[in-house]
């Protein structure tokens, strides 16, 4: 579902410590956030608040619930938790942020994250 991939890296790209334009981060740029990510909790602790209002204000949350086989009220918590998870161990990486953010097309890694695979 394409939907899991553009909601993926969209909430973790959009909330604001992350995207000050609609423009594609360089690698150097994505490597930062990602370290910033995994070594500042205050950092960490902001960008799960504003993934979770954000995850919380999207429509699709009831594809999301079947997707990640969690029930509806979890969704936020655990998208948010299991993308910014993802993303600060490195098991999302620059090409699958890339290819979404430059082709809109989905990677197969970032849809076994969000099911919690």
């Amino acid at each position: 579902m394409k939907i899991l991939a553009a909601i993926a890296l969209s909430i973790s790209l959009a909330t604001p410590a992350f995207a000050v334009t609609n423009s594609v981060w360089s690698e150097a740029r994505f490597e930062y956030n990602r370290k910033q990510l995994q070594e500042n909790p205050d950092f960490r602790n902001m960008l799960f608040a504003d993934c979770q209002q954000h995850t919380a204000r999207t429509e699709n949350l009831r594809a999301l619930s079947a997707e990640m086989h969690v029930p509806l009220s979890r969704v936020p918590a655990t998208y948010c938790r299991r993308i910014l998870r993802a993303y600060a161990s490195n098991s999302v990486s620059y090409e699958d942020y890339l290819q979404y953010q430059t082709k809109h097309i989905e990677s197969p890694r970032v849809r076994r994250l969000l099911q919690g695979k």
